[in-house]
């Protein structure tokens, strides 16, 4: 196996990776110095790009996505509620807010309904086109190929979508200049460092390349956050709550066999599905975050 990437590690600049192992046909290498896991080669931009097409947000059939993606998100509300509660106590809720990942807007209804003046920007054309049906102000593409302007927002979110960009760094970056000064960001991925990734390892259940590139820390995230500018950044823990469709999908896709195949069908087909389930293995971690006046990129 390759031990050395082409590119230097988006955290610490290393550029000398240990191969960890392979899932599929991809490769997932750890940085020696700062522990970031990745992808590594990455996929071809428009190999990525085309998971996310309707099969992603409606059947799931190919093994990523959502059996029916309002109905999955719809099982979060209580979860984007206390995401909202935490932003709200740090940032006017009367302000701009832009979505990035927002779907088919499910979480953008969440925080209109707060007072946010709500943008979103989606990869999807299908999910992009969705939610503008609804109503909402979603542009079409990658958040640096969006049209906003400088400074517009006073928060944007990314929930559950950082880990499936092509450059994280990159994002934040952008993110930094779309804010407002003093303006914040909040978002979710999955913790590699958790007790439950660590004792899984690869079957752990968040590592599914092509669709997740990254796989961070809460100590990477934090890093990360802090060379694109931003401080005063809080990392935490809160649960989630999923569809039972939503579970059986996850399970099939990341423990393959035929008796999870047939469970998942079962489920989806006897309508058990949309079944709420609480869940909690704190292997998601929640981080919020201040756009620093000074960038510390280096």
């Amino acid at each position: 196996m390759e031990t050395r990437p082409r590119a230097p590690c988006i955290i610490c600049g290393e550029d000398i990776a240990r191969f960890s192992f392979s899932k599929g046909n991809f490769h997932i290498y750890q940085c020696t110095r700062c522990a970031l896991r990745f992808v590594w080669p990455q996929p071809a931009g428009e190999a990525v790009a085309s998971l996310y097409g309707t099969d992603y947000f409606s059947g799931a059939r190919e093994g990523f996505g959502y059996v029916d993606y309002d109905t999955d998100k719809a099982a979060m509300k209580k979860t984007f509620g206390r995401y909202l509660d935490l932003m709200g106590g740090a940032c006017a809720a009367t302000g701009a807010l832009l979505d990035v990942g927002a779907a088919t807007g499910y979480f953008l209804s969440l925080a209109r309904d707060r007072g946010w003046r709500t943008s979103g920007v989606e990869i999807s054309p299908y999910a992009a086109a969705h939610a503008r049906k609804k109503g909402f102000d979603v542009q079409t593409g990658t958040l640096e190929t969006a049209a906003f302007s400088p400074a517009s927002f006073s928060a944007i979110t990314v929930w559950d979508v950082i880990e499936h960009v092509a450059d994280p760094s990159t994002l934040l970056s952008r993110m930094h200049s779309l804010l407002l000064p003093n303006g914040m960001i909040a978002l979710s991925t999955p913790d590699v460092g958790s007790m439950v990734a660590r004792v899984l390892g690869k079957r752990w259940h968040a590592y599914v390349p092509p669709e997740h590139l990254w796989y961070f820390s809460g100590s990477t995230m934090r890093r990360l956050l802090e060379r694109n500018g931003f401080s005063d950044i809080t990392v935490r823990k809160i649960g989630k709550r999923f569809t039972l469709a939503y579970m059986a999908k996850t399970l099939a896709t990341t423990h393959p066999s035929r008796f999870a195949a047939l469970m998942a069908s079962f489920i989806q087909k006897t309508g058990l599905g949309a079944i709420v389930i609480p869940f909690n293995l704190r292997d998601n971690i929640f981080v919020t975050a201040r756009k620093s006046a000074i960038s510390a990129r280096i």
